[in-house]
């Protein structure tokens, strides 16, 4: 260690003097000297907003709409009366000139100080001047007494400052009497009052709230110093002024190995979060979600009432949440109520949005139309050549060569009527994506929050509305998102406190359909968007290949319409005892989600002959109406106990039980035969195809856990933690397990043999972390032998009658997929916090993975069982790299923060067991 000492802090030595150069050459476009600050009264014009009618009221018009400010005493005043009119614009000294002449009184500017003063001789000029000015210097060290770069520097109020340099030295151009404000990222802000000493040398102390930064975990908080699990976590700022309907879209690439996969850009995405690559081959391998200790659906947040989304990566910071966590846990916890006087808050966003990628097709109509009939031709290969583009064009080379033609000589019509068919004939050159998607369309985003509150109450209420106009140029895909959440605390007792949180959200997206041969819109575009035919005849109907393609939407009646309506209430009470050594906790969390979605799909009328109308989707020509609910509840109870031995051991202790339950349910109807198109009742349908479907899922689960931390005098870092959880998803037998994990820690800048400079190198600690813990994502029937019913294609004695099928075979001895993960970790601080560094490298293994078996004869009489047959190895690393610094920008401090992720990972089926 002590031959690796040296090196380690000469590298990142260099590395901060690049960093503090890099600061230094930016800050003098932001730094200026106070000389260059200090004006002149004959330089600065001032409009007065009304005419002054007394002396009192003119200085208060200059101090307004200027830097200067008067010094008179009552006398002056006294003696000054009533003054005459003053130009508007003129500069400071000519009104200071009119005024002296109009009184008996005379003005003397020192600086930025304008000092009134009584006239005793008539020869004393009305008008003086000084502008003084001083060059002080020094240095700014930390505590250590190490130099510190890139301290801002700053004149109070005005705009001058300056920044040290990689040495901590500073020169600057000030006044006696003025206060310098020496500011840098995580110490504590210092004034120092300008005197007659030329050198000020100052010692920055580091702020408290820097040495306690905390991070959000299981069922609590802990210092970030005394992490020793894979956490990771982002606040509020990741959200603000950004464009984003969810908060997925808001969180892609902000944490390393938190990989969300937006399938598309509809603002009802709701993607699944995947933590640190490939999973299980089995059952699902997505990370648990908690929205304020209890599962919930993201999509549905409003971004803005976010306070901190944390990421469990490894086994042992996840195990606390058993079964449910075993491929990492998303904590988002939401703003809480503050004390203080009332505050509204209102932000507004408006942008336009467009499609980022379009199919580059070929449009023009020769073009497309010869490269078909080649590629048709060779794709034969028998001499022959295509007779139709697919069922809704007819094609021939007589007609390819009236194409070229009419392609050569744009003055010649696009369509024609065969006069012994009248069928039409297309020439066009038409778009189709062209036809389907807008150029650009509008979205807003509104929200407003009121907090407030005083030591007994406090609350937090805000509201939002998110609404986009839609991406199709026809029967758009309209979407609209309210968010209403009502927070609040009550202090009861000194050592009671209960809060409840109120969280209502309905979204309605309006999706259209395609209904002309049941797939969407972008596959019937491939089949049957043909840049020959147009969108409407000339009478007005569509076309036949505009029927299957965008003219559905240009009708504008096929379409599902999406209502989702979310309500989710939570009362907690906190009870804190024994000088709050001791935390109890419990809370209890009612949640209803319901969905609804209507369907129409009705006939698309089109003409392929003048003045006759056929249609497209007379197979479907029904109304659907889907409804589903999800009751979730959740309870937990646990307490914490901390506390510190002889100044040095540090001890928590956090025991706890937890249960939830949830229950499905969905009822759908749908019956053909629309009376008339715009029907909206399914009672408008009275054909004979009726179908019914339900719907039923319930779970449980139950645990109880444990958590201990130890730490001797933050240098050497101990946790462990536990869960026995219980699942009704799994066999009787097997619906019980254990899952532990331990991580240790070592803070190796915490030794007193450390003595590497602060700016060099501030931090540096070395983690390790090893846990298991099985796979409870599953579908809450997988272990059982499930019947399904049907009703029989075939009619025996007049009636189709109902038939069950054989369910698939359970084998015996199933148990849970596990997932072992071991991480080893690294963090480290350099130039005074404002760089720092973390990187994991992790190994996981995923064991018995419950998937499809050996294949197996046909006479085996139903489909292959699934059972623990697979393994998954997956390996991996991860580090981020944030650099975060301010500067004086305009007389206020301006922060900012750049943040590198980099992640990589490679998965391998260890081995596939043959059944026994």
């Amino acid at each position: 260690m002590q031959k690796i000492l040296p090196f380690i802090a000469m590298s990142i030595k260099l590395l901060a003097r690049g960093i503090a150069m890099l600061c230094i050459t930016v800050s003098p476009i932001f730094a200026n000297t106070s000389k260059a600050q200090i004006k002149g009264i004959d330089e600065v014009s001032v409009v007065l907003e009304s005419q002054p009618k007394n002396l009192l009221q003119f200085f208060k018009a200059i101090e307004k709409n200027s830097e200067f400010k008067f010094f008179y005493t009552e006398e002056a005043l006294k003696n000054a009366g009533n003054i005459q009119y003053l130009q508007s614009g003129s500069t400071v000294e000519q009104h200071l000139y009119k005024v002296a002449k109009q009184t008996n009184l005379r003005f003397k500017q020192v600086n930025n100080t304008i000092s009134v003063i009584i006239k005793k001789d008539l020869s004393d000029q009305l008008i003086t001047k000084e502008l003084a000015f001083e060059k002080i210097s020094g240095v700014v060290k930390d505590q250590s007494g190490e130099p510190m770069p890139g301290v801002s520097i700053l004149v109070k109020g005005t705009a001058s400052g300056t920044v040290t340099d990689i040495d901590g030295s500073y020169t600057l151009d000030v006044t006696p009497g003025q206060t310098l404000l020496f500011s840098f990222i995580g110490y504590e802000q210092q004034e120092l009052t300008v005197g007659s000493a030329t050198v000020l040398n100052v010692v920055m102390a580091q702020a408290e709230n820097s040495l306690e930064e905390f991070v959000v975990v299981g069922y609590g908080q802990q210092r970030r110093a005394n992490l020793t699990g894979a956490v990771d976590q982002v606040e509020s700022e990741v959200f603000e002024n950004r464009p984003i309907s969810n908060i997925a879209q808001g969180l892609v690439g902000a944490i390393p190995n938190l990989n969300i996969r937006m399938l598309d850009g509809k603002p009802t995405q709701s993607p699944s979060f995947n933590v640190r690559g490939t999973t299980s081959i089995g059952q699902q391998g997505s990370a648990l979600v908690l929205i304020d200790g209890v599962e919930g659906d993201p999509r549905m947040l409003n971004p803005n009432d976010i306070a901190s989304v944390t990421v469990l990566k490894d086994a042992a910071s996840a195990s606390i949440y058993g079964a449910r966590a075993a491929f990492g846990v998303v904590l988002i916890t939401t703003k809480s109520a503050t004390e203080g006087k009332i505050s509204v808050t209102y932000s507004s966003n408006f942008s336009s949005k467009s499609p980022t990628t379009i199919p580059d097709n070929i449009t023009e109509s020769y073009p497309w139309a010869k490269g078909f009939s080649d590629a048709w031709s060779k794709w034969n290969d028998n001499g022959n050549t295509p007779t139709a583009v697919n069922k809704t064009l007819p094609f021939s080379p007589a007609y390819l060569a009236e194409i070229k033609r009419r392609w050569e000589d744009p003055s010649l019509p696009r369509v024609e009527v065969d006069p012994s068919t009248g069928e039409y004939q297309y020439y066009y050159s038409t778009d189709w994506y062209r036809e389907l998607y807008k150029d650009s369309f509008f979205a807003q985003d509104h929200n407003i929050a009121v907090t407030g509150g005083d030591k007994k109450t406090s609350y937090y209420v805000s509201g939002r509305y998110n609404g986009q106009d839609g991406l199709f140029r026809y029967n758009t895909d309209d979407y609209a998102m309210y968010n209403l959440r009502a927070k609040g605390t009550i202090q009861v007792t000194p050592w009671l406190q209960v809060e409840n949180n109120t969280d209502y959200s309905r979204m309605s997206y309006h999706q259209p359909l395609n209904v002309g041969e049941g797939s969407g819109i972008w596959r019937n575009m491939a089949d049957e968007g043909h840049p020959l035919a147009p969108l409407l005849n000339p009478d007005g109907s569509l076309s036949f290949p505009a029927a299957y393609t965008v003219g559905d939407y240009y009708i504008g009646r096929n379409a599902v319409d999406q209502v989702q309506r979310f309500l989710k209430n939570r009362f907690a009470a906190k009870a804190e005892l024994f000088d709050k050594k001791l935390t109890l906790n419990g809370n209890f969390t009612f949640q209803s989600n319901d969905n609804s979605y209507f369907q129409k799909r009705v006939q698309v009328p089109y003409s392929r002959y003048e003045g006759v109308t056929g249609y497209t989707g007379t197979n479907t020509n029904d109304l659907q109406d889907r409804r589903n609910t999800t009751q979730y509840y959740a309870t937990n109870l646990y307490a914490n106990y901390v506390n510190t031995f002889k100044d040095a051991h540090n001890l928590g202790l956090l025991v706890g039980f937890n249960y939830e339950t949830s229950v499905y349910e969905n009822l759908t109807a749908r019956r053909n035969g629309i009376v008339f198109p715009d029907a909206e009742d399914i009672n408008l349908a009275l054909g004979q195809s009726i179908v019914t479907n339900g719907g039923h899922q319930k779970w449980a689960i139950a645990g109880s856990f444990f958590r201990v931390n130890y730490d001797y005098m933050g240098r050497y870092l101990l946790e462990i933690n536990g869960r026995y959880d219980g699942s009704s998803k799994f066999p009787t037998d097997q619906q019980w397990a254990f899952f532990p994990s331990a991580s240790v820690g070592w803070a190796v800048s915490e030794e007193q043999f450390w003595n590497v400079k602060p700016s060099i190198l501030t931090s540096l600690k070395i983690r390790a972390s090893y846990g298991s813990l099985g796979n409870g994502n599953i579908s809450p029937y997988s272990f059982t032998e499930n019947f399904s019913i049907s009703q029989l294609g075939r009619i025996i004695n007049g009636q189709r009658p109902q038939a069950t099928s054989m369910p698939g075979v359970v084998p015996e001895g199933l148990t849970w997929e596990t997932s072992t993960t071991g991480d080893i970790g690294l963090d480290f601080a350099s130039v005074n916090n404002k760089l720092q560094f973390t990187a994991d490298w992790y190994r996981r293994w995923t064991t018995d993975m419950f998937t499809v078996g050996p294949i197996l004869p046909a006479i085996y009489g139903t489909t292959v069982p699934k059972g623990n047959y697979a393994d998954l190895e997956t390996t991996g690393w991860e580090a981020t790299v944030t650099w975060n610094d301010n500067l004086i920008v305009a007389d206020k401090p301006f922060n900012y923060s750049v943040r590198v992720a980099m992640s990589d990972y490679k998965s391998i089926y260890h081995q596939i067991q043959q059944s026994g």
